[in-house]
């Protein structure tokens, strides 16, 4: 379903969007739905976490100077002061579904991996490839753990390749606990 909304631009984002449309052999309409739905699903809420855009590259050369323990402690911290908040914030509380929506929000507006998930005879499994080296592995798995065993309780099994990390796990019962917005400390 759509609706027709009439929007004011100024004329210089008017061409530049045009010019885009042209490039990408898209509509004007394509392209400005998919810029306001960044802004609404991650640009505002990203900008209140304090979350900041960088290359692929920068981000890439920030793990190197740390051992893989240290980049996995960083991991959990990150999902304990940042992806957490961000789950409850956005989501309203921090779940397994709201895991998922957060990877998928993290993949489509970060673009830092590609991500799948995946239910098989009652194991669960995502699938993050990064390409960015083991490190980066160890702390993608170690975030998903500190939401999956610590907050969540599940039993979580990871495997860390150059590429990417395989997160298996398992609910202890068929519906996850959920920590709400009252729970928090």
């Amino acid at each position: 379903m759509t609706v027709t909304r009439t929007l004011r631009l100024d004329e210089d984002l008017d061409q530049a969007l045009e010019k885009l449309a042209r490039e990408e052999g898209e509509s004007v309409n394509v392209l400005a739905n998919r810029a306001l739905r960044k802004l609404v699903e991650w640009d505002f809420q990203a900008e209140k976490m304090g979350l900041v855009s960088l290359s692929r590259d920068t981000v890439g050369r920030f793990l190197e100077p740390y051992t893989e323990e240290q980049v996995k402690e960083l991991g959990r911290w990150a999902a304990r002061e940042n992806m957490m908040p961000l789950m409850l914030y956005v989501f309203g509380g921090v779940s397994l579904e709201s895991l998922l929506k957060t990877v998928d929000a993290m993949e489509r507006y970060m673009g830092r991996f590609t991500s799948e998930y995946t239910v098989n005879e009652g194991k669960h499994h995502i699938t993050l490839r990064h390409g960015m080296g083991r490190k980066w592995s160890a702390f993608y798995a170690a975030g998903a753990e500190e939401v999956l065993a610590t907050e969540l309780g599940m039993d979580v099994v990871s495997t860390l390749t150059d590429d990417a990390c395989f997160i298996e796990f398992k609910p202890k019962d068929r519906n996850p606990p959920k920590v709400s917005a009252s729970e928090q400390h």
